[in-house]
């Protein structure tokens, strides 16, 4: 084994001992605090920037608790936010709020990163009211940027919910503190996911119970009761609450619809260290667990419809990934992770071993993967991973969320500190800009489930390469050409930011060059330098569809059967026609745009079907077809040099656009 690898091997297993022993303990106890001595050791400025040419707005905490000695439990504040932001917009506030440490690894940072809770809901700077924001600190990003450039660029691809943020001065108790981002903080909402809210229903419930009784003191009582059913959720389905020691029945007036969605799932692999989450750990070890609701009783909500909904609808999806079509069946083998093995630099996780399970999922059996997850959604988080290759994409802080009746959604975007080759750290060599974040090794190495992770499994099929290919053709000469060019959003963002930014520098001087990190103007040129190398390596790949499909080397067009004719009929649908030269191929299967399928026996070397109009696109989009090879047993006949029994098998395939 050379220097190079066992070099990168010791940093991963010191990197992860890190993670573990800061996710399995709360390091912010008194003791771990640096001193006002040891602070004026490192020569902190006490004081602010000086004046500028764009100044920032004024964001000041005062608390009687050190700014050092914040935890990640709750201690009482007052803020006050004066200024105009960098779009032009004021904020003039001032009220009292709770404050709490935020994050995991950034939380053990010098400057820190925190979460806030205004008394009364507020709209900040435009961005929508509500009580819940948080202070993104930036502190590994010294160009203060790449968590603001990729949360709005996640919002411009089309991301239905996204989290809006500016930038601010800090003071904490009258001392400057830096540079921070003030972010709307993922939760459900009207102004953030917009699904249905339980604890609205929770509300509505408790409110419905206080007006049938003859409580002495109905507002103490109402707050006990909705207390009491934001921390147990199982009213859900048995409508009775518990609340000191009594249990009372929900009116019948109050509508408690069926609990199929009004969740929002997040992935991290602190939380398997973290027995009180309700976790959703699925078969192939995606680490989900609930953000929204988020119970105290993490055993109690594990016995809800909500929570076995929540975890059977990812699995069926997750299923229907690794099938051969792309379709959940009941009727299918289905499989988990019975041992992850180990990694290997070349080959990566390729030792891991599965174990049949008896899964059934009646109400989705039949539906392929884009009628359980809205297609544009997956498409606009591939093009985002690939742009941003972060570091932390598809392994932590990923979140997706349901609504009542709708398809899940993949958001809202998050935690980009890492993106762009930042460095970082725990020193990880994040500097690759000329791979596929999806199928990068070096990308993997640090979680089994990264190997696993779902856009792995999307590129195997054509239908959404397609659509990937169409959404980057999109954007790339307007959002990334607006973000990238000479005086677009970065250069605009930089000349903003400069004099705050490095009055930012010179307050943590000593915290960024303990990791060896670049100060603003070194960061900022070394951020740009990295995506334009990206996207000039990206517009290689996306030369053609054809490139773009043999440039991930998942997906294998094979010359064993072709679709050699389309033809248009008076009534809109299409007789698609196959060429199958291959004696071994029995029959065709015809599967228009992901959802649609037709089989066909193949005599004479070819086969065709007709599709209906209704299976077409609306010509917004081009129309895919692929065709699949089946054999005499009528089972799908896959490639064996590139099939993964139990994870996947690549089917014999050839595909089509119109």
């Amino acid at each position: 084994m050379n220097k190079d690898r066992i070099k990168k091997i010791l940093i991963l297993v010191l990197f992860g001992l890190s993670v573990f022993f800061l996710s399995a303990c709360d390091q912010t106890d008194d003791a771990a605090a640096p001193s006002d001595e040891t602070t004026a050791a490192q020569g902190e400025p006490q004081t602010g920037p000086a004046d500028s040419v764009n100044p920032l707005p004024e964001l000041r905490l005062t608390s009687s608790t050190d700014y050092r000695q914040v935890t990640k439990n709750y201690t009482d504040a007052s803020v006050s936010i004066r200024g105009t932001d960098y779009k032009g917009v004021s904020c003039d506030y001032t009220g009292n709020l709770e404050i709490k440490l935020r994050g995991n690894s950034t939380a053990q940072r010098d400057k820190r990163p925190f979460k806030i809770k205004l008394e009364k809901k507020a709209d900040l700077f435009g961005m929508g009211e509500s009580k819940h924001w948080v202070l993104l600190a930036n502190d590994i990003d010294h160009t203060q940027m790449r968590n603001k450039l990729l949360l709005d660029f996640s919002g411009a691809l089309g991301t239905e919910s996204y989290m809006e943020s500016t930038w601010v001065n800090l003071y904490y108790n009258n001392d400057y503190m830096g540079v921070y981002q003030l972010c709307e903080h993922i939760r459900v909402g009207k102004t953030r996911i917009d699904i249905l809210d339980w604890d609205d229903i929770a509300e509505e419930a408790a409110l419905a119970i206080v007006q049938n009784s003859d409580a002495t003191d109905p507002k103490a009582f109402q707050k006990t009761l909705e207390d009491a059913m934001e921390q147990d959720y199982t009213w859900i389905d048995t409508r009775t609450v518990s609340a000191d020691g009594t249990d009372y029945t929900i009116p019948d007036s109050v509508v408690i619809p069926e609990a199929d969605g009004g969740f929002v799932l997040e992935m991290d692999f602190y939380s398997l260290q973290q027995p009180s989450l309700a976790r959703t750990q699925t078969p192939y070890r995606q680490p989900l667990y609930f953000n929204t609701p988020e119970p105290v009783d993490a055993k109690a909500f594990s016995g809800t419809s909500l929570y076995k909904y929540a975890l059977g609808y990812v699995t069926t999806f997750e299923y229907a990934l690794h099938s051969d079509d792309f379709f959940f069946r009941n009727t299918d083998p289905h499989y988990q992770v019975s041992r992850t093995g180990w990694f290997d630099w070349e080959r990566g996780w390729d030792n891991a071993a599965f174990e049949p399970v008896d899964y059934q999922d009646a109400e989705n059996d039949g539906k392929h993967y884009s009628q359980l997850f809205d297609m544009d959604s997956l498409v606009n988080n591939f093009i985002f991973c690939e742009f941003a290759m972060n570091w932390d994409s598809m392994k932590n802080s990923f979140h997706l969320y349901k609504d009542i009746g709708k398809p899940a959604q993949i958001g809202p975007q998050w935690d980009f500190d890492w993106a762009w080759g930042n460095r970082n750290m725990f020193g990880i060599d994040t500097n690759v800009p000329t791979e596929w974040h999806t199928t990068c090794t070096y990308f993997t190495n640090e979680q089994y489930y990264q190997s696993v992770q779902w856009n792995t499994q999307l590129i195997r099929d054509p239908y959404f390469l397609v659509r990937a290919y169409e959404k980057y053709k999109e954007i790339r000469p307007t959002l990334i050409e607006d973000m990238l060019k000479d005086g677009g959003t970065i250069d605009t963002y930089a000349a903003y930011l400069r004099d705050a930014a490095l009055a930012n520098d010179e307050k943590w001087d000593y915290s960024y060059r303990q990791y060896g990190g670049e100060p603003f103007e070194e960061a900022t040129e070394h951020m740009k330098q990295f995506i334009t190398e990206r996207i000039k390596w990206m517009d290689k790949q996306f030369t053609s569809l054809e490139t773009f499909i043999a440039s991930l080397n998942v997906y294998r067009p094979s010359s064993q059967l072709a679709v050699s004719d389309i033809q248009t009929q008076a009534d809109g649908s299409v007789t698609i026609t196959a060429s199958v030269p291959d004696d071994s191929i029995s029959a065709v299967v015809f599967q228009v745009n992901g959802t649609t399928q037709a089989e066909s026996a193949a005599a004479g070397g070819t086969a065709s079907v007709s599709i209906p109009k209704s299976a077409l696109t609306d010509g917004s989009a081009q129309n895919v077809v692929e065709i699949k090879a089946k054999g005499p047993d009528g089972k799908y006949l896959y490639d064996p040099s590139y099939s993964k029994p139990s994870n996947y098998n690549l089917v014999i395939s050839n595909y089509k656009i119109w």
